[in-house]
């Protein structure tokens, strides 16, 4: 079947897939079972049911990156769903899988399963199949590849981008990463072995060799690497962070910075600017053991600072902008030079939003909001402008909608989910959804849907909801002219589309009236069956009664008569009492 058929939706309505435990009276699953259904939202109106299956997972569900393909998790493998039925549309063999990924263009699909028991044969516990033949391109031991059976990090490979453009004879999904590269930690540590996806063999048949190094992270758009590797107090080393080009492994820029205890890395969608935010200390006690082994390590006086890496051109420059409290969270503009950054300690955090000028030589902020309760997350919506800043898995659970598209970001509205865990964009940035899940959420399961600018549109109990999912959208790029022109129209765009939104809104209601009318009609004529059939009966019911109509007796004719029953009983023994003579 097109498997790209519900992108052709004239309305573009957003489809989402829900799992969670539903009654099941009359199937062969017994009265509750696992229950995955995916849904049209349609804004307005109940979600639109597209498929509802039991049992469709036996553990948890996954769209691929573009929508693609909805994945079911088995006992002996995986399997892909497409089409506009969602009928099956491969299997791949791997008994037990815990972990799964795709590739970014949904090319490969990575599978990890654990194995027996820590002494069990690991062999291809990790394996790359080729989504499109289902073939195992290749399989990795985790025991050869970390020296143990403990998974360090998910996704455990990291895919390059594929700058290369289609041809003519050329499908998405069969050009796309077919010359790209994956990644992975080296055996032992201290690099990292970059593969190429044309044959999984490994770069110049050689790792690439790093002291130190704890993460890296591919850019979006280029085959840079950007890694961070702990300090080496023994060799007097301190932590360093850089780019790396693939595959020439050529470093185009190391910022060596002392005293750091950790880092997190942050490349913008476009792959123009990384971020890094890094935790100074100003002492470090070591606890050793008797025979000599690190025990403990404790930081004191910590400080949070954020390094931003400018890689659009030749020469990298970096920016260090130290934050005035602890770092919480972080998350650029996926379309724009914003970055909102969350600071704060137990209590209360601050958001603080910064717009790049090329022009200046430090992050200017444009605004800043008033300390709140802990907030825990940033998302920004997926084509920019608007964001959020939610408590995630607090008792309160706020969330703050943000309206950055001014010169000064103005927060738009503050509503309370109490207990949701989990917050989400749709892929066009139209809605945002929090849900409360099992074993993460303090409230009721379920989900509620907001509008971008903090209105609540729909909300939903679910019993044992376990997974709330938009279904991702293939990246469309438009050309810079269509963009200025929807940009130019607009206002006439968006009160076109506010009408057709209210006729079709109109036309649920008339549907939903006709849909009354006709269960009512159909009533009356149940009705007029039963009234005729009683009529027919009159005489031999006057016959088996003696005469005695019941339709028209009077209530004084009739004799009410109580009848005591005892529910229960109970033996006594009595006991002679002797009176005394007076």
């Amino acid at each position: 079947g097109d498997l790209w058929s519900w992108l052709q939706n004239e309305k573009c309505y957003d489809q989402f897939a829900v799992h969670y435990e539903r009654d099941a009276h009359g199937s062969k699953y017994g009265s509750v079972s696992p229950f995955v259904g995916v849904y049209e939202y349609r804004k307005g109106q109940d979600p639109v049911p597209i498929t509802e299956r039991h049992y469709w997972t036996e553990t948890v569900f996954r769209w691929s990156p573009s929508g693609t393909f909805f994945v079911s998790v088995h006992r002996m493998g995986v399997a892909l769903w497409a089409g506009a039925n969602f009928e099956r549309f491969s299997r791949y063999s791997h008994e037990n899988v815990v972990m799964l990924d795709f590739s970014p263009c949904e090319r490969f699909l990575v599978t990890y399963s654990l194995p027996e028991n820590r002494w069990a044969d690991d062999t291809n516990c990790l394996r790359i199949f080729d989504t499109m033949t289902g073939e195992m391109r290749r399989g990795f031991s985790l025991l050869s590849q970390e020296g143990s059976n403990e998974l360090p990090c998910w996704p455990y490979f990291q895919w390059s981008a594929d700058t290369r453009t289609l041809g003519s004879d050329e499908t998405y999904l069969t050009c796309l990463e077919a010359n790209g590269f994956v990644a992975c930690p080296k055996p032992g540590g201290n690099g990292i072995n970059v593969y190429e996806t044309k044959n999984f063999t490994l770069l110049d048949k050689k790792h690439v060799i790093i002291e130190g190094l704890r993460t890296f992270r591919w850019s979006p758009t280029r085959p840079i690497l950007a890694y961070y590797c702990d300090e080496r107090t023994s060799d007097n080393a301190p932590a360093e962070i850089g780019l790396l080009e693939i595959p020439s492994k050529k470093k185009l820029r190391a910022q060596r910075i002392f005293s750091v205890s950790e880092a997190e890395l942050f490349w913008n969608k476009n792959g123009d600017r990384l971020a890094v935010h890094t935790e100074r200390y100003q002492k470090k006690n070591i606890k050793t053991s008797a025979s000599g082994a690190i025990e403990e390590i404790k930081y004191t006086n910590p400080t949070s600072h954020i390094e931003i890496f400018d890689a659009r051109g030749k020469d990298i420059s970096v920016l260090s902008m130290p934050l005035s409290e602890s770092f919480i969270a972080f998350d650029w503009e996926p379309s724009g030079d914003k970055f909102c950054v969350l600071v704060g300690s137990q209590h209360k955090s601050t958001p603080f939003i910064y717009y790049l000028d090329t022009t200046k030589h430090a992050p200017q902020l444009i605004s800043k909001f008033e300390p709140m309760e802990r907030f825990s997350d940033v998302l920004w919506a997926p084509a920019g402008g608007w964001l959020v800043v939610f408590s995630a898995g607090t008792a309160s659970g706020n969330i703050m909608f943000i309206d950055s598209n001014g010169t000064r970001p103005t927060r738009t509205n503050l509503v309370e989910y109490p207990g949701f865990n989990k917050g989400s964009w749709d892929p066009t940035g139209r809605y945002f959804t929090a849900a409360c899940t099992i074993g993460g959420g303090k409230g009721d399961t379920g989900y509620r849907i907001y509008t971008f600018q903090g209105r609540e549109l729909y909300r939903k109990p679910l019993d044992r909801l376990m997974q709330f999912k938009w279904r991702p959208r293939l990246p469309v790029k438009l050309p810079d002219e269509i963009i200025k022109m929807i940009r130019k129209n607009l206002k006439t765009t968006s009160a076109k589309f506010e009408e057709e939104d209210k006729m079709e809104r109109g036309k649920a209601t008339k549907e939903v009236s006709e849909k009354r009318k006709k269960i009512m009609a159909d009533f009356v004529q149940i009705r007029n069956i039963c009234m005729k059939k009683l009529a027919e009966e009159a005489e031999l019911r006057l016959q088996l009664r003696g005469g005695l109509d019941m339709l028209k007796a009077d209530n004084e004719d009739l004799v009410e008569e109580t009848i005591t029953v005892p529910l229960t009983t109970e033996k006594v023994k009595l006991q002679e009492v002797t009176i005394p003579e007076e």
